[in-house]
């Protein structure tokens, strides 16, 4: 209730309850800001170290480098990073999960596969090997096509799949 108090040569009206609810809610909104200009800071909403994930350990054969949050038919890049194969074989097979095919579209692949084999459930990207085999980074390129999770899995052939997930914005 506001209140005529007489201060000096001034009456002023004054409701002390009100401001006080008035700079609380002040203060929850401005803590409000600050926490999301730092999570876009931390790249929740863009390219930052809350974006950036990787799955797999770096001693494995292979582990990949992705984008966890990205956005709508924007270029997500994936990169796989394989270690020196030392089965002397002259083709190094990935395979990938067609559901993860289904909600993002290629774009390139570095470098490019010698060929592509489809399956039910899979496409194997065939690359030929150096001799003697590298260390190797496959880069892959990707449109999501669907908001939302998405969920991928890349797999060697006879070893474990790599699965991970990718939040696409709006």
């Amino acid at each position: 209730m506001s209140v005529v108090e007489r201060h000096g040569d001034l009456e002023i009206n004054e409701d002390l309850e009100f401001q006080y609810r008035a700079w609380k809610r002040q203060k929850t909104a401005w803590q409000i800001m600050a926490l999301v200009l730092l999570s876009a800071l931390l790249g929740l909403f863009g390219n930052g170290p809350l974006s950036d994930a990787k799955a797999g350990r770096k001693t494995d054969k292979m582990w990949i480098e992705y984008e966890r949050l990205t956005r709508l038919q924007s270029l997500t890049k994936i990169q796989i990073h394989l270690l020196a194969d030392t089965s002397n074989q002259q083709e190094l097979r990935i395979n990938l999960n067609r559901n993860y095919l289904q909600d993002s579209q290629i774009q390139q692949i570095t470098p490019p596969p010698y060929y592509v084999e489809t399956g039910q459930k899979q496409i194997t990207y065939v690359f030929r090997q150096t001799q003697p085999p590298q260390p190797t980074t496959l880069t892959f390129y990707f449109q999501p096509e669907r908001i939302g999770i998405i969920n991928a899995e890349f797999q060697l052939p006879k070893e474990k799949p790599i699965k991970f997930k990718q939040f696409v914005y709006p």
